[in-house]
């Protein structure tokens, strides 16, 4: 069978690549690198990246120090972790990092609740944390993909934890989910060389079409997308 995009693997995070057998991938990670983008002036100082990965986003980023922590399950290459923790506590001093860095990992917690409470309490009043989280994406990294997460999930889990949002930008709208579901269906449908070649190009010119429909009719918050992407400042009165 046609086999999914490996959404763990460290590369295509800073030229994501779009063409007929990339569309799934590059709708994700297109929209989460132009937030990052966006972002960087805020990421700044001593960072905490909180599930860091292969730290795709470290070159990107201005900081002062980079602290990448990730748990010992993680498919990525444990080399590259300066802390391993237990996916819910941080080994680190309260208000202890200027700014954290927390992309596609809340969909990965038994109690994101906890992990963000833990985000709050590491970083220092005033500072900013940039978080991501999917909602409609095919299950990676299993078994240990446990929920996706709405826009006002993500809203409540910033509030609930004394964290301010400044911004939340959607990775998407009705049509880049409908393409999604299209193209996810179809990898698992064909598996034949050169027939599936021929679909998925038959398919890419429409795929174009509707990537450009998706802009025009925008609502906000989007009705539905394929994930989130949150900036969200830490209330100047603490929270221990």
């Amino acid at each position: 069978m046609f086999s999914p995009p490996d959404y763990s693997a460290g590369k295509n995070f800073l030229n994501p690549k779009f063409g007929p057998w990339t569309v799934v991938l590059y709708l994700h990670r297109k929209r989460i690198l132009r937030s990052v983008l966006k972002t960087i002036p805020f990421l700044k100082g001593r960072l905490l990246d909180v599930g860091c990965g292969s730290k795709p986003y470290k070159t990107l980023l201005k900081c002062e120090e980079y602290i990448g922590v990730d748990v010992a399950t993680s498919p990525h290459e444990s080399a590259v972790f300066d802390v391993v923790f237990d996916g819910r506590y941080l080994p680190f001093a309260d208000e202890s990092f200027d700014s954290i860095l927390c992309t596609e990992v809340l969909e990965h917690c038994l109690d994101p609740n906890i992990l963000m409470q833990e985000i709050s309490r590491v970083l220092k009043p005033g500072g900013c944390a940039f978080i991501t989280a999917p909602m409609f994406i095919e299950h990676h990294e299993v078994p240990y993909d446990m929920r996706r997460q709405t826009y006002y999930g993500m809203a409540r889990l910033a509030s609930d934890n004394k964290l301010t949002i400044e911004w939340i930008d959607d990775r998407g709208n009705v049509f880049s989910v409908l393409i999604a579901s299209v193209y996810i269906a179809l990898g698992q449908l064909i598996s034949r060389r050169p027939f599936s070649d021929i679909i998925y190009w038959i398919c890419f010119p429409f795929t174009c079409v509707l990537l450009t429909l998706d802009t025009f009719r925008k609502k906000n918050p989007a009705v539905i997308s394929l994930g989130w992407q949150m900036l969200a400042k830490k209330k100047n009165d603490g929270f221990k």
